[in-house]
């Protein structure tokens, strides 16, 4: 009997290949994320350090000072508020990523649900077959004697 040969292999090593592409779409933007909310953090601790240092000038007020430094939060809030819708593309870019690489997970399973089945039937008609030759050997062997 001829080797099991799936029929859809060439369909399934396309599908994993999609998977693959998948996943590796989903560390990327997984990465992307990570490097947007480090980005957020080191904002949100240079604001928390100019609030601090604004908070603990001494002597007389220097306008000058003030003025400068609410207009270096103000572009700190602005970046962050930046970074914050970005950070809200990439989440919805990870969603969508991640519903792509469910639907390639439920493909590649399915194709190998389908190949399993395959090769029990396969396997079926070989044991299917050996039970044939085997009864025709015995009965040749029992007519022979």
């Amino acid at each position: 009997m001829n080797p099991f040969a799936f029929r859809l292999d060439p369909v399934l090593r396309v599908r994993d290949s999609e998977r693959d592409q998948c996943r590796l779409r989903v560390a990327e933007t997984l990465l992307d994320l990570q490097n947007v909310d480090q980005q957020i953090a080191t904002i949100n601790q240079e604001l928390k350090q100019a609030r601090a240092e604004r908070s603990h000038l001494e002597g007389p007020v220097q306008v000058d000072r003030l003025l400068a430094s609410d207009a270096y939060e103000a572009v700190l809030r602005e970046r962050r508020h930046s970074h914050e819708g970005e950070r809200a593309t990439i989440v919805k870019t990870l969603d969508e990523r991640r519903a792509a690489l469910l639907a390639a997970d439920r493909a590649v399973r399915s194709l190998e649900l389908l190949r399993e089945s395959d090769f029990a039937q396969y396997r079926a008609e070989q044991r299917r077959r050996e039970t044939l030759e085997h009864d025709e050997l015995a009965s040749r062997g029992h007519s022979g004697s």
